[in-house]
């Protein structure tokens, strides 16, 4: 048997009866053509296993039945019933409002002070706050209540408040009344809270931390017993003579490796005898003793340090070998007379005219036990501290350098200040304290009042700033000289840690359920009835007028007065439920349309759009407390949350411009109604609109008022001079690189934002991913820093991918996660001129992977944590902590500063 669909009907039930097995029947609906409603069919036919069903047909329209068995008869009719031609649909949904929730968590560290919250009610003007009087830092959530609907736009009821948490105290406040299921914007200010600021002092430079320690350890046996005992840093070891002049042995037990090794040994009357010397960076303590273990043979084994770590500053050892000949030494280009014995080394060096007594010390272990031995010699006195020409010998084996002498270095203290206002006094070596220096005082005051105090004087330091941190190095009287820590207190400092108010719940707005009644247009008379709660309507003509349906809609008891709004035609109402039954879902009108007389019968559809959004995107505004995607000028911290921030990256983007529009050179995300910036390397389009020519700025906000994708991927924007205003035409297309996007005042991302952060990965099972893994966006360079990373507690989130462009970088990071195959930090920026990064703490890569384009820095300081660069330019590079690694590097008319 075959059964063919002829033709889709909407709401037709298409039916199959077979003979002694049942039926089997499905519905039209809106989406289909004739092969879906078969296969639907075919679907349900392939419960019953005595038959074998296929769909065929050039369109799908045919169904095939046979029987497992040969003749058997297996149908009794095909059918389709059609339905009625009046009908109700869901036009909106009810829907109760989602009333917006925010908490306020003030810094676990507050002990008193105020706090004040500012509510942006209008929803035009994103820049209009509303600012509350001072709230106390242990307000009581009814206080904080009262507070907010003292403002001028609320009323009683429109907020409620709880307390979420006592310590840190935290508040919950949940948006009601005339705002319930709006979205307002909060932000809070903690300058006037104490107990959050910090004051701290670091000294970063150390006039002594380019002096190694200098070490000689010498040992003497005969016959065949040639092991010592040998004790580094409390490990000991038994270890025979010859392996310690080699540096490999020296460098696998020595934490930071050793420098310069010198080694010789020789047989002297039977006796075997060695020196080593050499210089370290390690603070090592070495003992050399007898090992016994063996035959009690004689032997000697001693260790002498020549110079330690010393805080005085470094001066030159020499290492000078046995010669077995007269000869002559030179230093500093004058010569000694001949010798035959390194025992006349420092009498014959003190004789030469630009060498004073005491300037030469000699250290020689075997002195009077042979005609000549090794020694180790040091510049002292008048030498001290200097880098004379290396001494040369007339013959045999030359002198070697065990260390280096030189100048020292200046000391340099750090002064970091974290506050919003208030004062905080400096004191140092028991002198003082200053009178209150104001939480961002100029480096020049603070200057002027460490010079007041008698142990630094007038002259004796300078003083540079950046950011809330101040560097005071000790110069004049004080240079080169080890000095005591400058102390400070953050008593008298407020403010310091920032409140931002986090979105718990966003809100949605309600809305009234609204259905549409359809009557049959070809009804010509007769009559309907609606239902409503189990209730009927006394009969409605069959062109009824809107306003009586309402009237005897409203009087079911299920309905009530002035919650039934009627409107429409005759043929098609709309009624919308209000006043007790607004804001909330209703169940479905009933219609009774048995008595209406029509000519002919309709069919009818149903339609249904969702709209997704998903926590990962930057561009969807429920993600953001403000209610909209970050526009230019704004601050955006990531403060909390574990959710990562993964698509919608493309904020910023270089553009042509065309009479009507804008089109990026790539796929770009910006969103209507976003607030961007116009930038140019030459000069930007003439511009006009109806009112007359306008002159675009760099400076100025303008307004993405419509977004298209071309047929390229290209995003196609139009831009306005105001919110939903009228688009701006351009009459030439202007000169240079142009780029349109979001610029931001500052980005703010705290310890407490976890998660997979910002972006994707760059490597992925240790291989580079060659694809758009960052978050581009602009900043502006009214803010420094204008980029902060590693705020407060925590460690942050295992990747924050950012690029800036040619922005104006600021950047102040203070703490990161170690990070895995890549840098939990890496940043993307081309600005030698004032792209400017401080890293403190920080995982930081620059420049990493195969295609990274080339990062642009004015200065890089690194001062903790690690920085690994690849494809850099960098102006200055400031390295504190040895923490900076270079794969390549173009220093660009500046200079390096490494810790030696």
């Amino acid at each position: 048997m075959r059964a063919s669909i002829l033709k889709v009907l909407v709401g037709g039930i298409y039916k199959i009866n077979l003979q002694g097995l049942g039926s089997v029947e499905t519905r039209g609906i809106s989406s289909d053509r004739i092969d879906t409603i078969a296969a639907r069919l075919v679907s349900e036919l392939g419960e019953f296993e005595s038959l074998i069903v296929s769909q065929t047909g050039a369109d799908g329209e045919d169904i095939l039945i046979e029987s497992q068995e040969p003749g058997q008869p297996i149908a009794s009719g095909v059918s389709i019933e059609e339905p009625a031609a009046s009908y109700v649909e869901q036009i909106q949904p009810g829907k109760e409002p989602v009333l917006q929730e925010v908490i306020v968590t003030l810094p676990g560290t507050t002990t008193g002070g105020n706090w004040t919250l500012s509510v942006g009610f209008d929803s035009e003007n994103q820049d209009i706050y509303e600012t509350t009087g001072n709230i106390s830092g242990s307000a009581t959530p009814a206080s904080v209540t009262t507070a907010m609907e003292a403002l001028s736009s609320a009323s009683s009821g429109d907020f409620e408040t709880t307390l979420s948490s006592v310590s840190p105290r935290s508040y919950r406040i949940k948006v009601k009344g005339n705002y319930a299921g709006k979205n307002l914007r909060f932000k809070a200010s903690g300058a006037n809270l104490s107990g959050n600021a910090t004051a701290h002092v670091e000294t970063v430079q150390n006039p002594g931390q380019n002096a190694p320690s200098v070490w000689a350890v010498h040992y003497a046996y005969s016959g065949d017993f040639r092991n010592v005992q040998l004790t580094i840093n409390g490990s000991s070891e038994s270890v025979s003579g010859p392996a310690m002049g080699e540096e490999t042995f020296w460098n696998s037990r020595i934490p930071e490796g050793v420098e310069n090794l010198e080694f010789e040994e020789y047989i002297d009357a039977g006796t075997r005898k060695g020196l080593v010397s050499f210089s370290t960076f390690s603070n090592a303590v070495i003992e050399v003793i007898p090992d016994y273990s063996g035959s009690q043979q004689a032997l000697r084994a001693g260790s002498v340090n020549l110079q330690g770590f010393q805080i005085e500053g470094p001066d030159e050892f020499l290492f000078v070998h046995s010669v077995e000949a007269s000869r002559t030494y030179t230093l500093s280009g004058e010569t000694t007379t001949s010798i035959t014995s390194n025992s006349q080394l420092d009498t014959v060096l003190e004789a030469l005219p630009s060498v004073d007594p005491g300037d030469i010390e000699v250290y020689s272990p075997f002195q009077g036990e042979g005609s000549d031995w090794p020694v180790v010699v040091h510049l002292t006195g008048s030498l001290a501290n200097t880098n004379p020409d290396l001494m040369a010998c007339s013959v045999g084996q030359p002198p070697a350098l065990i260390a280096n002498g030189g100048p020292l270095l200046n000391e340099i203290q750090e002064i970091t200040i974290i506050a919003d206002g208030g004062t905080f006094p400096l004191s140092h070596s028991g002198n003082g304290p200053t009178a209150g220096l104001a939480y961002n005082v100029s480096a020049g005051d603070m200057q002027t009042a460490l010079e007041g105090l008698a142990s630094i004087g007038v002259g004796g330091c300078s003083v540079s700033k950046s950011g809330n941190s101040w560097r005071v190095e000790f110069i004049g009287a004080n240079a080169q000289t080890d000095m005591a820590k400058i102390s400070t207190s953050s008593t008298s400092l407020t403010g310091g840690a920032g409140i931002y108010p986090t979105g718990s719940k966003t809100g949605v707005l309600g809305q009234n359920e609204i259905q549409a009644v359809h009557i049959d247009p070809t009804a010509s008379s007769g009559s309907y009835r609606l239902g409503f709660g189990g209730l009927w309507t006394v009969d409605q003509d069959h062109d009824e007028d809107p306003t009586d349906v309402e009237a005897d809609f409203e009087a079911l008891s299920t309905v009530g007065a002035g919650n039934g709004t009627v409107s429409g035609s005759e043929t098609d109402l709309l009624i919308e439920f209000t006043g007790s039954k607004g804001l909330k879902p209703q169940d479905l009108i009933k219609i009774d349309q048995d008595g209406l007389n029509v000519s002919d019968n309709n069919t009818m559809s149903l339609k249904t759009e969702t709209l997704a959004t998903g926590p990962n995107h930057w561009t969807n505004s429920e993600n953001w407390t403000l209610g909209h995607v970050p526009c230019s000028g704004e601050r955006v911290s990531l403060y909390s949350g574990n959710q990562p921030i993964l698509h919608g990256l493309n904020q910023v983007g270089e553009c042509t411009y065309s009479i009507h529009s804008v089109t990026l050179n790539g796929p770009g995300d910006l969103v209507d109604g976003c607030k961007v910036r116009l930038r140019t390397t030459g000069a930007l389009p003439t511009a006009e609109d109806s009112d007359g020519s306008v002159t675009l700025s760099t400076s100025a906000d303008y307004f993405i008022v419509g977004v298209d994708v071309d047929s390229e991927g290209r995003q196609v924007l139009q831009i306005a001079e105001t919110e939903n205003g009228e688009a701006i035409e351009f009459t030439s297309a202007g000169s240079g690189t142009h780029r349109i996007g979001v610029y931001l005042d500052s980005i703010d991302s705290h310890g407490t934002f976890t998660g997979s952060g910002v972006g994707l990965p760059q490597r992925v099972s240790d291989e580079w991913i060659e694809a758009p893994r960052f978050l581009k966006v602009g900043l502006l360079g009214d803010s420094s820093p204008n980029l902060t990373l590693g705020l407060g507690e925590g460690t942050g989130p295992d990747r924050l991918n950012f690029d800036f462009q040619d922005s104006p970088l600021d950047a102040l990071v203070l703490n990161s996660q170690a990070g895995q195959e890549e840098p939990a930090i890496s940043l993307r920026i081309q600005s030698l001129s004032s792209g400017k990064i401080d890293n403190r703490g920080g995982t930081l890569g620059l420049g990493l992977g195969p295609s990274e384009p080339e990062v642009q820095l004015s200065s890089l300081a690194s001062s903790g944590g690690s920085v690994r660069c690849g494809n850099v330019r960098i102006g200055s590079v400031v390295d504190y902590t040895d923490s900076i690694r270079f794969q390549s590097m173009d220093v660009n008319s500046g200079s390096i500063r490494m810790a030696l």
